[in-house]
Order: C-alpha cells, then structure tokens, then sequence
C-alpha cells in the first residue's frame, strides 16, 4: 500500500507542481504565440 500511496502523492505533487507553474511561471507557449504578432514574432521552429 505504501508504493501506491507514494504514487498517489507524486501524481498529486505533479499536479500542483503544473497549476503553480501555469499560474506563476512563465506563460506557455501557445499562449506567447497567441499573443504576439507572427509578422514580427514568428513562431520559433
């Protein structure tokens, strides 16, 4: 029972590891290319 509860916790560690990232970190991708203009900020390949 340990080895899933370990699991379960790093499952839910990752999670908020993601919300805090999307709500503090740097904004994704999809968000600065949607944002920027592509004529000036063309999308990196």
């Amino acid at each position: 029972m340990s080895i899933g509860a370990d699991a379960i916790s790093e499952t839910t560690i990752g999670a908020q590891s993601t919300a805090t990232t999307a709500t503090k970190g740097p904004p994704p991708k999809r968000t600065v290319v949607a944002t920027a203009d592509p004529a000036t900020q063309p999308e990196p390949r």
